[in-house]
């Protein structure tokens, strides 16, 4: 359903370039061969892009075809039918420069999905409805009754992972706070290794309401499957603190503008402590001061890349070119940004420099493997 009014207003500007990395690593892990990776993070794009028509169609076009690679013929449908809404409302589909085997598998995808009927509504595509091999409804069902995630749960614990599956995205589809129907899902990607979905879906959970031990455990094996160890680390830290959202009586604010060094010192924290938003808009606010010291502004840019704002990071870092001896560790954290951008060979430069100076940690061990194969 295309929803771009109510959850507008919801979506912050900075947020954006979150949506936008998981797009890019999305079309860059579907390139890859990854579908289940890359349709994880296109889910997640779209979600965050419904206001920008042409990104989030592109999210969607990705994510359609990573579905069909999977054999997800059904998640693949209701991709389908996003599309062709997006087209009936505002049309970008002519104005893609698709590459001609990317548009040519879409349109055989939609033939094979969408009655004629359906394809006809769209004028992008209703060219293509004489051609639809897709079966007609048989008939106009009856408006389903309200659904609630707790029968959402009841499928769940009873069997029925589609079912379940289908209610919990309808109702987060128009309540995305939805703390039980988040928590279907949440279990749902734990059972498919989807560890990129059981990190989102109870994050959301966690500012709703406090996690479960086994729910706790499974989050931070997620997190660490995801390559986000230090978020892991945070979080282990502050098992059963009430979560960051739901304090209800807010800090009051200084008198005086905070130092770079106190708001370094606030992003860290909140860093350690699992709150991603914080940090990232602390460290945000930290790299866009005018003339830094050096150990805060790098201090700023590590943080953005612990973050997941990897353009950001590298923004920051390179304010810093160039990069000194005795600077390893930001060459690393550098290198990462530049193969999250898709921009391997500086990554592999920075990352043959910096190594011979770094610890060999689980997360060194991990992008050193990713950047090393990149071509």
């Amino acid at each position: 359903m295309f929803v771009v009014g109510l959850l507008c207003a919801a979506l912050s500007a900075r947020a954006q370039d979150f949506y936008a990395d998981h797009l890019q690593r999305g079309m860059v892990n579907y390139q890859r061969g990854n579908y289940a990776q890359a349709a994880s993070d296109l889910r997640v794009a779209a979600f965050g892009l419904l206001d920008t028509p042409p990104e989030y169609e592109t999210a969607l076009i990705y994510q359609l075809l990573a579905e069909r690679k999977l054999q997800r013929n059904e998640d693949a449908r209701q991709v389908a039918e996003k599309i062709v809404t997006v087209e009936r409302v505002a049309p970008v589909y002519g104005k893609f420069s698709l590459p001609a085997g990317v548009r040519g598998e879409l349109e055989a995808a939609l033939l094979q999905l969408l009655p004629a009927a359906q394809l006809a509504r769209a004028p992008t595509f209703a060219h293509l409805s004489a051609k639809s091999t897709a079966p007609p409804p048989t008939a106009t069902p009856a408006p389903p009754p309200p659904v609630t995630a707790a029968q959402a749960m009841d499928l769940l614990q009873h069997g029925d992972d589609a079912g379940a599956r289908a209610l919990a995205e309808k109702i987060v589809a128009d309540d995305y706070t939805n703390a039980l129907a988040q928590t279907v899902l949440a279990i749902l990607a734990g059972r498919r290794n989807d560890w990129a979905g059981v990190v989102e879906h109870y994050s959301i959970v966690r500012t709703r309401r406090r996690l479960t031990s086994t729910e706790m455990n499974t989050y931070i094996v997620g997190l660490v499957r995801t390559g986000r160890t230090v978020d892991a680390n945070g979080v282990e830290r502050t098992r059963g603190i009430q979560p960051f959202v739901a304090r209800a009586t807010p800090t009051p604010a200084p008198t005086t503008p905070p130092t770079p060094a106190a708001l370094l010192a606030e992003a860290d924290s909140a860093l350690r402590e699992g709150h991603i938003v914080a940090a990232r808009d602390a460290y945000r606010r930290l790299a866009a001061m005018p003339n830094l010291p050096r150990p805060i502004a790098l201090g700023a840019a590590r943080g953005l890349n612990q973050a997941t704002a990897y353009r950001d990071s590298s923004a920051a870092y390179q304010k810093l070119y160039p990069l000194h001896a005795g600077e390893e560790v930001d060459m690393f954290y550098e290198a990462v940004n530049r193969y999250e951008m898709g921009d391997y060979a500086v990554a592999k430069k920075l990352l043959a420099r910096a190594l011979p100076y770094l610890p060999q940690t689980h997360d060194v061990e991990l992008y050193r493997g990713r950047i090393e194969r990149t071509q």
